[in-house]
């Protein structure tokens, strides 16, 4: 939390030694600073990551012809997901 102050207090120093002292300017760069640093945005990306990486695994299994029971319990899917997902490529 202290880089994120730190980070936040130079990047405020910046802007305002460069334009004009403005607070609206301020609470914006504090509300960016905390959404790059904030743990639960890069936890929620972290398991969009592994969702995005299981369900490309899913794809190319099917493609292969390997049965969505096989693929649902090796990725950790649910076997309605993989059902859906050959449906898909069957379209």
């Amino acid at each position: 939390m202290f880089s994120l102050k730190l980070t936040s207090y130079f990047l405020d120093d910046a802007l305002n030694s460069r334009y004009v002292n403005d607070e609206g300017l301020n609470e914006e760069v504090l509300s960016m600073t905390r959404t790059l640093y904030d743990p639960i945005v890069a936890e929620k990306a972290k398991l969009e990551g592994k969702l995005e990486g299981e369900l490309e695994a899913a794809l190319n299994a099917l493609i292969k012809g390997i049965e969505p029971t096989i693929i649902a319990k090796i990725t950790g899917l649910s076997l309605e997901t993989v059902q859906k997902l050959k449906a898909e490529l069957a379209n």
